[in-house]
């Protein structure tokens, strides 16, 4: 378009204004880790003046089956997949999933079993190195236990620990007693499993935050596995880490994911880290192709 031309100014004003307006795409709830139910989560997403917000809780989608007030931002329907690709445990965020889909939900109930059974190791395992009981740890757990569709994990266990002033963090509970647990990965969905999964549930699959020592050639083994994108937009990615990764992304025509990891404790906080709504209609259109591929397969 030539320069200076009404249309094309007209068009660079809309693109501009398109890219300032974001999407936080990663967060948790009182359903998995966070502290925030899913009702303040949406809210702070409105107030806050995001286009739009996703509940990825792990390895559920019961965030989704809680009616919040309607604002102006968008509630994106979302879930992280914990999943294993050649022996090491990856983070695997679906979005704009059908939430009916047996499949799917088949799949993450699968996960969350496979989380109990983990707690209860990880508790025994506190109890033998004597800085806690199985008995205490289940008193200051509570309900959620009993619900199944909440997703205990780890970041359970560091909290109650802090609480009990077994250690003054959670990342400090991780660094004194959690991280000599030595896990049994066998358990959890496949990359390849929770990829498709995803798809089948008409959704889009994203890697979540990709750990430092991923390779190009790794991720275009995972797009053979039916990975649809990255996410790029992270509180702990440097500029320099995002650049790299984005320029992957091209390379390997990935959708762009981005979000906060909000958890509820400083400092991530929500719309922190973002993507623009550009990158968010472009994750919308994989998911129609996605959902176009499976209705003809």
């Amino acid at each position: 378009m030539p320069k200076g031309q009404p249309f094309t100014l007209l068009w660079q004003s809309l693109y501009k204004n398109a890219a300032s307006r974001r999407a936080d795409l990663h967060t948790h709830s009182t359903f998995s880790d966070g502290l925030l139910n899913p009702s303040a989560i949406y809210e702070a997403g409105c107030k806050l003046g995001l286009e739009a917000i996703a509940i990825t809780d792990h390895d559920t989608t019961a965030a989704h089956n809680i009616p919040t007030e309607k604002g102006r931002c968008e509630m994106i329907h979302g879930v992280e997949i914990t999943c294993v690709f050649n022996e090491k445990v990856y983070h695997l965020l679906g979005y704009m999933i059908n939430l009916s889909h047996k499949g799917l939900q088949a799949g993450l109930s699968k996960n969350r079993e496979f989380r109990k059974a983990r707690f209860l190791k990880l508790t025994e395992f506190i109890q033998s190195r004597k800085v806690s009981t199985l008995e205490a740890v289940m008193n200051d757990l509570g309900p959620i236990w009993d619900n199944p569709e909440n997703a205990i994990g780890s970041r359970h266990l560091a909290q109650i620990l802090v609480n009990q002033k077994r250690a003054h963090s959670i990342q400090n509970a991780y660094y004194k007693h959690l991280r000599f647990y030595k896990d049994d990965n066998s358990k959890w969905l496949t990359m390849l499993e929770a990829c498709d999964l995803i798809h089948k549930a008409g959704g889009v699959s994203i890697l979540a935050h990709p750990p430092e020592n991923i390779t190009l050639a790794e991720l275009l083994e995972l797009k053979s596995l039916g990975l649809d994108g990255i996410e790029i937009e992270y509180p702990e990615f440097k500029l320099g880490r995002r650049k790299l990764l984005k320029d992957w992304a091209l390379k390997l025509d990935f959708c762009i994911g981005g979000g906060s990891d909000y958890h509820g404790l400083p400092p991530r906080v929500i719309g922190a880290s973002s993507i623009t709504v550009i990158e968010l209609d472009k994750i919308k259109q994989r998911s129609e192709d996605n959902r176009q591929c499976f209705a003809l397969c």
